[in-house]
């Protein structure tokens, strides 16, 4: 139906006319007027559509598409929020939106060719951003580092694509469904494809050994950019991973959850214990950003280990979307905050520029303060906040599988893995916490705590940025507070819902989850009853 595509048209024909109008002398207030009130268009469109104009039965499709409009205000608001008059705003705003289509196609793509469109429109947007934003100490160097490689990631994972059309015969994700359930994939040809697109997407999603790339990018260019490199390429990846690889493929050979099982510890690991050397706060949370995709692959390789034509009850691939939301929150939150603070006529950058933020004399940076470190405290998986709940759900999807008779061998190394990810939260709230520690209990060179801070403060035009903020806030402590609804969400659009009851020991486990968040829906669970197609 047409009706089910006018939020990307509205978001497609507003990009357009931002990048046409690019050339002529046309207000900077305008883009941002223009551009603002078609995500705000598109938001209201499909929610209006999920209430009666469209009835759909693919929920991840629908999942992927609220996060994407979701995401894309918060990341048009933090776009509003700049101290630079003139050039390229409507170059900026247009490969903005054009992005966010991107992720909304990933997230309904039907074939393999949309699914490719998808990640590459996303992929063209942000070399565009990233070369036009000058506000980055090395933005140059950024783009074409970026450019280069992100080039030769959708070069390998194109060719796993054709490994997919060869194996399967087909370029529609139904028909990959058909042949997955038939075995095609099983063999040890299916690792080939397996292979490519792990690395393909690994380059997205920024997981080890193809992070590299990560830390100088974000370093180089500025917080609004770095903001988009941690939201719309892993959301497209993470979602490619789970429409492709377990909804497709499923799971691909049977020891192919392996090798994504080798790539989470090795990215949570090296993301976390290099973070903790960092004093660039950009640079810091690249390699955060790195350290929660191995957390999501936590939930990949559950999911991977027992996706089968009849699914399975231990429903990793619940606990990576809703992991997903959390982190999109917190991540987005932290870089509005930053991109909204100034030192002088230079941007926040350092450990150090944040030192006093707390005690400062204006109210506003003394909100942001706390906002910032609310922000950390859940990236953290601190409770009551949003990330604790995505850390449970993980670790507990990998942690359960014991619990159900016929585990198998896979079963040790699962309760490894959550061992790890466990122990890997531990190292990384030792980085986290030096933010909070330096605005609150570090005064600035030279001052005492309550003195005026003249060096820091916020931008002219930060009210945008402000209400992006107070978004991300407001959900990442409701979330905390009451996860049921967004752990409901998850489960539904997960595609390994189908098969056998859970076990007495899960339903036990989910009856502990329910106890602590209310009248909430385990994270670990499928429900109770289950869509047969």
């Amino acid at each position: 139906m047409m009706t089910d595509w006018l939020p990307e048209i509205v978001l497609t024909i507003v990009a357009v006319l931002c990048l046409v109008l690019a050339p002529f002398q046309v207000r900077r207030s305008w883009f941002y007027a223009l551009s603002l009130v078609g995500m705000v268009a598109g938001v209201t469109l499909f929610y209006l559509q999920q209430g009666f104009l469209v009835s759909s039965k693919d929920m991840l499709a629908v999942f992927g598409r609220g996060l994407a409009f979701s995401v894309g205000l918060i990341l048009v608001l933090t776009a509003s929020s700049t101290g630079q008059e003139g050039e390229h705003e409507g170059e900026r705003l247009g490969s903005l939106l054009l992005g966010i289509v991107g992720l909304a196609l990933v997230a309904r793509a039907e074939d393999l060719v949309l699914l490719f469109v998808g990640l590459e429109l996303i992929s063209v947007a942000s070399y565009i951003l990233l070369y036009v934003d000058k506000e980055g100490p090395n933005y140059r160097e950024a783009a074409t580092k970026y450019f280069y490689l992100s080039v030769l990631s959708s070069a390998v994972f194109l060719y796993g694509l054709s490994f997919v059309y060869g194996l399967a015969g087909t370029l529609s994700l139904k028909g990959l469904m058909q042949a997955g359930a038939q075995g095609v994939f099983a063999g040890v040809i299916g690792a080939i494809p397996v292979v490519l697109v792990l690395t393909g997407i690994g380059f997205k999603i920024a997981a080890v050994p193809f992070h590299f790339y990560a830390p100088d990018v974000y370093q180089g260019t500025s917080h609004r950019n770095a903001a988009l490199l941690s939201a719309l390429p892993k959301a497209a990846g993470m979602l490619v991973l789970v429409r492709l690889l377990l909804e497709g493929m499923f799971g691909g050979p049977d020891r192919a959850w392996q090798v994504v099982l080798a790539l989470s510890v090795l990215t949570m690991t090296l993301g976390n214990v290099l973070a903790l050397w960092q004093t660039h706060l950009r640079r810091l949370l690249a390699y955060s950003s790195i350290a929660h995709a191995g957390y999501m692959l936590i939930g990949l390789t559950v999911a991977m280990t027992y996706a089968t034509p009849q699914g399975h009850p231990w429903d990793g691939a619940a606990a990576l979307l809703f992991y997903l939301i959390v982190y999109l929150l917190a991540t987005l939150g932290a870089f509005a905050v930053l991109g909204m603070l100034r030192l002088g006529d230079q941007p926040v950058e350092t450990l150090d520029d944040l030192r006093g933020l707390a005690y400062a004399p204006h109210m506003d940076l003394r909100l942001l303060a706390w906002s910032l470190a609310i922000f950390m405290l859940s990236l953290a998986g601190i409770p009551p906040l949003a990330g604790f709940w995505g850390k449970l759900a993980v670790f507990f999807s990998a942690l359960d599988v014991g619990g159900v008779p016929g585990g198998g061998p896979a079963r040790s190394r699962l309760v490894f893995l959550a061992v790890v990810g466990a122990v890997n939260a531990a190292i990384a709230a030792a980085y986290y916490l030096r933010v909070v520690g330096a605005m609150f209990f570090v005064t600035a060179r030279g001052e005492t705590a309550g003195q005026e801070r003249q060096a820091v403060q916020l931008r002219q035009d930060a009210m945008p940025a402000m209400l992006a903020v107070a978004l991300c806030l407001i959900m990442t402590v409701l979330i905390g507070i009451a996860p049921g609804r967004w752990i409901d969400h998850a489960r539904r659009a997960s595609p390994t819902l189908r098969g056998p009851q859970r076990s007495m020991k899960l339903a036990t486990m989910e009856g502990k989850l329910l106890e602590m968040s209310g009248p909430a829906a385990s994270p670990l669970s499928p429900v109770s009853q289950h869509v047969s197609e």
